[in-house]
């Protein structure tokens, strides 16, 4: 069961609704399989009989939904497919990543000896001076 509760309740005239909705795990009569993927529709309505003066114009103004437009079925074998492309670009990317800034590092590890290298010398020199 799902309660339904309004968010522009500007008092609390309007009640929340109760929907019960019961959820399909296995094929049957009233149930289809297509491409190895559970459908089952089903369609409520709700009719307000004596809406209040606060829920009448929303009622009224909103449009309202053709259930036959909405895509039940999806594609798992391409959302798959999409993904694990995505993920195989993303590694390849990190890989290229880590390439560089191993490479960057060694860099500045080789800055740092040779620097240091100079630093000893430029010391050992000032000490030979005196």
């Amino acid at each position: 069961p799902r309660k339904q509760w309004y968010q522009r309740r500007v008092r609390a005239t309007e009640k929340p609704v109760t929907f019960l909705h019961l959820l399909k795990l296995f094929q049957n009569d009233t149930v289809t399989m297509k491409d190895k993927t559970l459908i089952s529709e089903h369609y409520d309505e709700i009719i307000f009989t004596e809406p209040t003066s606060l829920m009448y114009p929303l009622l009224v103004s909103s449009k309202p939904q053709d259930p036959g437009l909405a895509q039940h079925h999806q594609n798992f074998e391409e959302i798959e497919r999409k993904t694990f492309t995505a993920i195989i670009e993303a590694r390849r990317q990190i890989k290229t990543e880590i390439a560089e800034l191993s490479a960057r590092i060694k860099n500045q590890k080789e800055s740092y000896q040779l620097l240091k290298q100079e630093v000893k010398d430029l010391e050992q020199d000032q000490g030979n001076k005196t």
